[in-house]
């Protein structure tokens, strides 16, 4: 309410009268909203619990299963089967590295990474965590009005350290709600990070953004997760 009263006093400054600065805010509403919440971003400290350093505690001992339904008559396909399309439509399954049987994708980028995970060498293993995988990670939308569980696309790891990854077209990812997301994630990692040693955390966490026109048949782990 601070930063919209400023606001308000702002465009005041060159409104003609009432009725004119009525005008003014509501044409530039959106401008003004998406300023006022950039400075509130910047500015707010996090406090959902799953990252407080406080409150960061045993990990959980097993990796929650997902609940995929199959319809009638339905089977997983192999990955390497839809090299040319990777469908989103699809089940798929009979995986290598992945840490658990069957996935469904949201898009054919996610599907076409998944590929080159699970058959990288550098890859121990991946997954797509489930709902319940990360008890508190949670941000909040760019109204400002509730907080929603945060749910990243893979959780991949390597050799030293482990990569928490989201998939998204290049024109998104300055969108405030995946800005929102990042933050979060990032604080995570920096709890995370701080806590080597103790509740059985051994490597060093990492969040990364990768755009889909990054994921190509050809492109390799390691370049993807820089």
């Amino acid at each position: 309410m601070k930063l919209a009263d400023q606001a308000v006093k702002h465009y005041s400054k060159k409104a003609i009268d009432e009725d004119n600065l009525s005008l003014i805010v509501e044409s530039n509403a959106r401008t003004i909203a998406e300023d006022i919440y950039k400075q509130i971003l910047d500015h707010k400290k996090l406090k959902s619990e799953g990252y407080l350093e406080s409150d960061v505690r045993e990990s959980k001992p097993y990796v929650e299963q997902y609940n995929i339904s199959l319809s009638f008559g339905e089977e997983p396909v192999l990955l390497e089967s839809q090299v040319d399309t990777f469908s989103a439509k699809l089940m798929y399954g009979q995986f290598k590295k992945a840490c658990h049987s069957k996935y469904r994708f949201d898009s054919s980028d996610e599907a076409r990474l998944a590929y080159l995970l699970d058959r990288d060498k550098s890859v121990k293993d991946w997954l797509r965590p489930a709902p319940n995988q990360f008890e508190g990670l949670y941000w909040r939308d760019a109204e400002g009005e509730s907080n929603h569980r945060y749910e990243p696309d893979f959780i991949v790891e390597l050799k030293d350290e482990i990569v928490m990854v989201e998939v998204k077209p290049e024109i998104e990812i300055g969108e405030l709600n995946v800005q929102a997301k990042k933050q979060t994630a990032e604080k995570y990692c920096e709890v995370v990070n701080k806590n080597i040693g103790k509740f059985g955390i051994e490597k060093k966490w990492r969040y990364i953004i990768i755009p889909t026109d990054r994921i190509t048949i050809n492109s390799t782990t390691e370049g993807l997760l820089k």
